[in-house]
């Protein structure tokens, strides 16, 4: 929902600075870039990509149709999981 490169490096800096120890390479470059300038605009690429491709690994599907895909794919690598159907709305 963060629709400017601005935001999208504000958003990581407040979550992820504490524990930027821990973050690989560029994403942790990104956390220390003034929001405003030219270095933002290039990390929110980055940034972006990398919190999708983390929320992926834990929400398969907006609906339970579209994520039996992901689920097969899970279980076919030999992993258990449970699921969780999430119903309320997320709003931030």
């Amino acid at each position: 929902s963060l629709k400017s490169s601005a935001a999208i490096v504000r958003y990581a800096q407040e979550y992820f600075r504490p524990v930027s120890a821990r973050i690989p390479g560029i994403m942790r470059w990104g956390l220390n870039v003034d929001p405003s300038s030219i270095a933002a605009r290039v990390a929110a690429p980055f940034i972006s990509h990398q919190i999708r491709s983390m929320a992926e690994r834990f929400i398969v599907g907006s609906n339970p149709q579209n994520s039996l895909k992901s689920l097969r794919a899970i279980r076919a690598a030999g992993f258990a999981f449970t699921v969780d159907l999430l119903g309320e709305a997320a709003l931030g």
